[in-house]
């Protein structure tokens, strides 16, 4: 992506100005032409997630943005689509596509320009998303986690935030008799974000020193925010035989392409306990 500022114009600056409207930025007209609007846009964005204001889309406020578009389900319309071509590839609905974007014309789709696939409901930005970490505490050890600020209800607020640093860190449960000799990356991706509900999950690589090879650690927090409780997967789903049977049915994905546990049998094994 290249770097954008005042006197940018351009598909690629009706995709930011767009995006920026779905995440509630008030910008003015979404015209490819990146003016002081725009900039005022991208500063308030820039100040509600930790970045540096400066108005000047770069790769990281590039890279943040294309994370959002991920958790808000956000398309950019390329050469030749059409709504009927995107319902399809997507395997959405027509009727529900166009529900999420009452305000786009089907018949005039603007090469560029941000529509969301599926209708996720976007937190007030006034709500800010930082990322704090524990690399101060240990050495060897950096965990990026979520952090929320700027809530009306401070007493939710700080609930919310310690519910997540003490999920996160129950990692470090498994590596309590070796955290002088532990090495640790982990970061968080939002999952899913909406009015009542933050999902969100942790990727990193763990590795003692003395073993033969460093582990890959996955985690997951989800945490109902009305009413500031971690979400455990009873709350959401009921475990059952038809639960167990969806999971049977699911299609495998792997994690890297030299690592099919399909293919090796091992997914057979675990499914069959």
């Amino acid at each position: 992506m290249r770097i954008l500022h005042i006197g940018a114009t351009r598909d690629d600056v009706i995709g930011l100005q767009s995006t920026l409207c779905i995440l509630k930025y008030t910008l003015g007209k979404t015209d490819g032409i990146y003016g002081g609007k725009t900039a005022s846009a991208v500063i308030q964005f820039q100040k509600d997630n930790g970045f540096v204001p400066d108005g000047i889309v770069g790769p990281i406020t590039w890279s943040y943005l294309q994370r959002l578009m991920a958790t808000y389900y956000i398309y950019i319309i390329k050469p030749g689509d059409t709504f009927f071509q995107i319902a399809h590839s997507h395997n959405i609905p027509l009727s529900e596509l166009l529900t999420c974007n009452p305000e786009i014309k089907p018949n005039r789709l603007i090469i560029g320009q941000a529509i969301q696939l599926i209708s996720v409901y976007t937190t007030d930005p006034s709500i800010r998303i930082t990322t704090s970490s524990i690399s101060k505490t240990f050495k060897n050890v950096k965990i990026n986690y979520l952090q929320i600020n700027n809530s009306n209800d401070s007493r939710k607020e700080q609930k919310i935030n310690e519910l997540i640093e003490t999920s996160v860190l129950e990692v470090l449960n498994d590596y309590k008799d070796s955290l002088s000799s532990l090495s640790l990356n982990m970061d968080y991706e939002i999952k899913y974000k909406g009015e009542d509900l933050l999902s969100l999950e942790y990727l990193g690589l763990a590795y003692v020193k003395g073993d033969a090879h460093p582990v890959n650690v996955i985690k997951t927090t989800n945490i109902d925010l009305n009413k500031a409780k971690q979400l455990s997967l009873s709350d959401v789903v009921t475990l059952n035989d038809s639960f167990v049977e969806k999971i049977r049915a699911g299609k495998y994905k792997t994690y890297r392409s030299d690592l099919n546990l399909k293919a090796a049998g091992i997914l057979t094994d675990v499914l069959n306990g």
